[in-house]
């Protein structure tokens, strides 16, 4: 089922690979947080974000359904569990660079073709390889 779902992420007939082990992946994955921030992360143009603003980006997505800003103390609450978690389990995987000393974080091989998936599996949809429109693909992990 993996191999079907990552070569339909990129549009291909077959697997794209990954270098990260399936375990480290499925245990990355399992957290909403560490999502975001592959899929953030992914969506730079330079491949890289200091923490802070990593922390900043997390906590308006989480508080999107409310008009209200993100208080001092929600943005800790991110910060923190992005320093003392979320961070190391990402990098242990493989799945980004991170210098904790530093607060930068930057993409390996694998956090693009990662967040694809994340996408695909999220939204049920992925580009069309031929015209790089969205299209609906059919159910999720389940099916």
């Amino acid at each position: 089922m993996l191999s079907s779902l990552l070569g339909r992420v990129t549009g291909t007939d077959s697997c794209e690979s990954i270098d990260v082990s399936p375990d480290a992946l499925f245990d990355a994955l399992q957290n909403s947080r560490r999502r975001r921030a592959i899929q953030i992360l992914a969506d730079r143009p330079s491949g890289k974000i200091q923490l802070g603003e990593l922390a900043d980006e997390i906590t308006a997505r989480e508080q999107a359904p409310s008009s209200d800003p993100f208080t001092a103390s929600e943005r800790k609450s991110v910060y923190v569990s992005l320093y003392q978690s979320h961070l190391d389990t990402l990098a242990s995987a493989g799945i980004i660079r991170w210098d904790g000393d530093s607060g930068k974080i930057e993409t390996t091989e694998a956090t693009a073709k990662i967040a694809r998936l994340i996408q695909r599996v999220e939204t049920k949809t992925c580009k069309n390889p031929n015209d790089g429109q969205e299209e609906l693909v059919g159910g999720g992990i389940n099916e």
